[in-house]
Order: structure tokens, then C-alpha cells, then sequence
């Protein structure tokens, strides 16, 4: 009766979900929470450093907006002050971009932006529709209409926010004198990367229909 009951209540709660997630319902993901802002250092955004985050989605996304806790680099005087962000198709969680840095196919949207200085938070439109599965987003510069410097602060007053952890965090550059770039892992966290968007509504009624349908069958277990 126990186990009945507890299914019960899942199916309840899955389908009280549902009903309560309109069109137009604003998801945020983040990476790490938002930390002191106004810093002037952390993990580079360079053209030989490019940085990502890597996450997954269950349902499909209309991207509107990208960002994160961002700074520029007013010294660097050589390119016009912005970086690229790309939102890149993944084969899986846990893997990199196939390209050197990456290949035609992967890259879904992009685009080049001025981060502030001294470091804050900041979003900037780009639309993407992202199906269900693994994606990361990625700054850097050269690439994409972007020859700016900046970076991106890490320090522990902003802890991952779960499931993201180190291993989420990317990095694409040259590891040593003499290499070529690679795409390579962790070397560092507390970043706050940002995708906003809003979850693109079902084709028809079947997945309320599924979940109705385990709801009854969830009750008459729990009556027997």
C-alpha cells in the first residue's frame, strides 16, 4: 500500500507539473550562483582560451537570451572589445566539441557582444531552439565577428549550482610550449554561465494524456 500510495503521489505531482507550466513560462539555467560583482580577473577569455559549460535538456528550449557573470579586458586595445558566444550541440554530457574548436554541424547560434568592465552580470538576445540532449556554451574570441578579450571570475563566492560540478566546466587552448589547442577539462569552476528561454509547448495532448493515464493507474493500485 505504501509503494501504491507513493506512486500516487508521483503521478499526482507530475501531472499537477504539467498543468502548471503555461506557454510563455521563463526557465533560467545556471551554472553558479552570482557572486560579488564589480571584479577585475578570473578565468580568461582570450583567442588562445576559449571557456564552456556543459548541460542537458529534457525538453525542447527556445533560447532568447545567453550570458553570465562576464568582464571585459580594457587593455587588450588590438580587437573591438567583444567576445563570441556559441550554444554547440554536444554527442553526450560528459563530451567535448568534435572540432578544432569546433565543426559546422555542432555550432547552433552564436553571437559577439561587448561584456562590461569591471565584471557584472549581463544577457544578450540570441535565438536558438535547442531539441532534448547535451549542449554547451562556450565564449571566446576570434571567431564569430568577435577579436575582444575578457573573462570570466571564479572565485568561491559562487558555488556550482547541482548537477553542474568542475567536470562540467570546459576549456579549449594549448596545454603547453609547442602543442596544439585541445579541448581539455577541469581545470577550474564557480563560473556563471546563463540560457534563457522558454520551454517550447507540446505538439499535441500526448504527454498530458501519458501522464493521465499513469495517474489512474497509480489510483486503482492504490485501492486494491
Amino acid at each position: 500500500m505504501q509503494a501504491a500510495g507513493r506512486a500516487w503521489r508521483g503521478a499526482l505531482a507530475a501531472l499537477l507539473v504539467v498543468l502548471a507550466s503555461p506557454a510563455g513560462a521563463v526557465v533560467l539555467l545556471e551554472s553558479a550562483e552570482l557572486g560579488a560583482v564589480g571584479r577585475l580577473g578570473g578565468a580568461s577569455i582570450t583567442a588562445n582560451q576559449f571557456v564552456g559549460w556543459r548541460f542537458e535538456l529534457d525538453v525542447p528550449l527556445e533560447v532568447t537570451e545567453i550570458g553570465g557573470h562576464l568582464f571585459s579586458n580594457p587593455n587588450f586595445s588590438q580587437g573591438n572589445g567583444e567576445i563570441f558566444g556559441a550554444l554547440v550541440r554536444l554527442t553526450s554530457l560528459d563530451a567535448f566539441p568534435l572540432g578544432d574548436p569546433f565543426t559546422q554541424d555542432e555550432v547552433v547560434a552564436t553571437v559577439a557582444f561587448a561584456p562590461p568592465f569591471p565584471s557584472d552580470q549581463i544577457l544578450v538576445p540570441l535565438a536558438a531552439e535547442l531539441e532534448p540532449g547535451s549542449y554547451a556554451l562556450v565564449f571566446g574570441s576570434q571567431l564569430f565577428g568577435a577579436t575582444g578579450e575578457g573573462g570570466l571570475p571564479n572565485l568561491d563566492d559562487q558555488p556550482d549550482i547541482p548537477p553542474t560540478t568542475i567536470d562540467s566546466y570546459i576549456f579549449y587552448g594549448i596545454p603547453g610550449p609547442s602543442q596544439p589547442p585541445v579541448w581539455r577539462g577541469p581545470l577550474a569552476s564557480h563560473m556563471r554561465f546563463l540560457v534563457r528561454g522558454v520551454p517550447e509547448p507540446p505538439a499535441d495532448a500526448s504527454a498530458l494524456a501519458g501522464v493521465a493515464a499513469l495517474l489512474a493507474l497509480a489510483l486503482q493500485s492504490s485501492r486494491r
